[in-house]
């Protein structure tokens, strides 16, 4: 698969987590950024700002089977533009009833002249292609956007309380 296109000022954060059985994932936000030309160093500030920002917030209402182990940082403004990665520790315990604000944090971080902006989404994607297999099956592949590529500005969120079921009699 070709490398998708770069996103002109523009951070993408992931935080790596694992569960208690060692599996891993990672949570992955975007965000801009204002400043300057942000190098590894200034990434890594970040990773642990956010991260630090993760594990006081975040932490205390996540279930004590998940834990942090670190975040990396990328710029996407192009292919060799920097990233920064650094190793964290802390467990969830599940203390809090509610979220704080997690996000508010990390739009204050700050590393040098680089100043975050917004949260945001990062649209790669824009419609399908057609493709027939060898089989003769036709499936719907997924087309990579043409430069500039959009961002939108995260204004607020909100969690469906009603579990997706595969389930068709399900009832609401």
């Amino acid at each position: 698969m070709p490398a998708l296109p770069p996103v002109n000022l523009v951070f993408r954060a992931d935080i790596h987590m694992q569960n208690n059985i060692g599996q891993k994932y990672s949570l992955r936000n975007f965000f801009t950024f204002s400043g300057g030309t942000p190098g590894p160093a200034t990434c890594t500030t970040f990773g642990t700002a956010w991260g630090n920002s993760f594990i006081t917030n975040i932490l205390p209402i996540v279930a004590n089977s998940q834990s942090i182990t670190g975040v990396t940082v990328t710029d996407l403004t192009s292919a060799s533009a920097a990233t920064g990665s650094v190793s964290l520790t802390g467990a969830g315990t599940r203390g809090v009833a509610s979220v704080p604000a997690w996000i508010t944090a990390c739009l204050a971080a700050t590393a040098g002249p680089i100043v975050i902006g917004n949260h945001v989404s990062v649209s790669y994607y824009q419609g399908f292609k057609p493709f027939t297999t060898s089989s003769g099956r036709v499936k719907n592949i997924s087309q990579v956007r043409t430069p500039p590529i959009p961002i939108d500005i995260i204004g607020s969120s909100t969690v469906n309380t009603i579990p997706g079921s595969q389930r068709r009699r399900y009832q609401r």
